[in-house]
């Protein structure tokens, strides 16, 4: 019973998370070598009414992954358990301990082009929490000329190519920097509907899409990762990076 209470369940909001994070120990625990976990709606991608909405996120979300935590290295699992999370930026301590130089994969996934971040001041602290060889995955949207109604929406303030985010990654001190396109198809539809057809300047075109159309996009999106060679020019600019 203290292990329920300890992950939140029977008490909103964390019960249906809870239980997910305790049934992932569980299979963790019985050998299972790769455990994924998703929450029961979409609620990362906010885009708009940040304030509300991320809270009522990290309420459903907290208490579970800190037990979570606690949980594997109590029962000394957590020192060869690789926990990557996904969603939202943080900064993150464990027992009092600051996590610098001991995470092996930092994602930033449309972060730093958000109007709330300092890109240098946060490239710097990705690379302060990356341990040696630790790896950095970028996503950017890509081409200051794209900005449009949507970036205004989800308070995008900067796109940029790829040649200047591997400059902000070879600035910061990182190596082996790679940067390549991808949306690379869609591109010409995004230009089309955000900068030829926009209509209202005050609006996104985020919003959810037919099935239909929301499989023809993936479709796009599946050939353009089969394709056995990359392409010069696309809606988002995707990088690795190591720490030295």
């Amino acid at each position: 019973e203290k292990i329920r209470e300890m992950y939140g369940i029977g008490r909103e909001p964390t019960d249906s998370y809870g239980r997910r994070c305790l049934i992932a120990r569980r299979l963790i625990e019985r050998g299972v070598r790769f455990v994924q976990l998703y929450i029961n709606s979409h609620i990362w991608d906010t885009h708009t009414a940040l304030a509300t909405d991320l809270k009522k996120a990290c309420d459903r979300t907290d208490r579970p992954i800190a037990a979570l935590l606690r949980d594997l290295k109590q029962r000394g699992l957590l020192d060869d358990t690789l926990v990557v999370l996904a969603g939202a930026p943080c900064a993150a301590r464990l027992d009092g301990r600051d996590v610098a130089m001991h995470t092996p994969i930092a994602i930033a996934a449309d972060l730093l082009c958000h109007v709330a971040i300092d890109p240098p001041l946060a490239v710097a602290e990705l690379r302060r929490v990356l341990r040696p060889g630790g790896r950095l995955l970028v996503n950017m949207p890509a081409y200051a000329w794209l900005l449009s109604a949507h970036d205004r929406q989800v308070h995008n303030v900067r796109r940029c190519s790829a040649r200047q985010v591997s400059a902000m990654l070879r600035g910061a001190g990182f190596v082996r920097v790679h940067a390549r396109y991808w949306n690379s198809l869609l591109l010409p539809l995004m230009v089309a509907q955000r900068k030829l057809l926009a209509s209202n300047a005050a609006d996104s075109d985020v919003a959810p899409f037919p099935p239909w159309l929301d499989a023809m996009l993936h479709a796009i999106t599946e050939i353009e990762r089969r394709l056995p060679f990359g392409l010069p020019a696309g809606g988002s600019v995707l990088a690795t990076a190591e720490r030295p």
